[in-house]
């Protein structure tokens, strides 16, 4: 149970560090008669990219495991699944990261 604590608190920091000066990258390059949109827009795409994620994992799941319940029998396909799982989002990522070091700078 601490591990899960722990790994959640990592995550929410990292969110926290990435999500504040993302958004404000995003909002200095905004004139402030578009700030509605433009917080609007930032909003409408991390939650896309949380449903994409969500998504992601299910249907992986679903090729992998299939429709049965987690029991130490399937604990190997579960393992596979959430190596292709991270395999693919490290994938992503590194994409996304290329995309916004190659974006516009004024």
């Amino acid at each position: 149970m601490y591990i899960i604590i722990i790994a959640l608190a990592i995550i929410g920091r990292g969110i926290g560090i990435f999500s504040a000066s993302n958004t404000n990258a995003i909002m200095g390059s905004v004139e402030r008669r578009y700030f509605g949109v433009s917080s609007t827009i930032i909003s409408k795409m991390r939650l896309s990219g949380q449903t994409f994620g969500m998504g992601l994992i299910l249907v992986i799941f679903a090729v992998y495991i299939g429709a049965v319940q987690f029991t130490p029998q399937n604990y190997p396909e579960l393992l596979s699944s959430i190596r292709v799982t991270f395999t693919i989002s490290v994938i992503l990522s590194v994409i996304a990261v290329f995309a916004s070091l190659a974006r516009n700078k004024k």
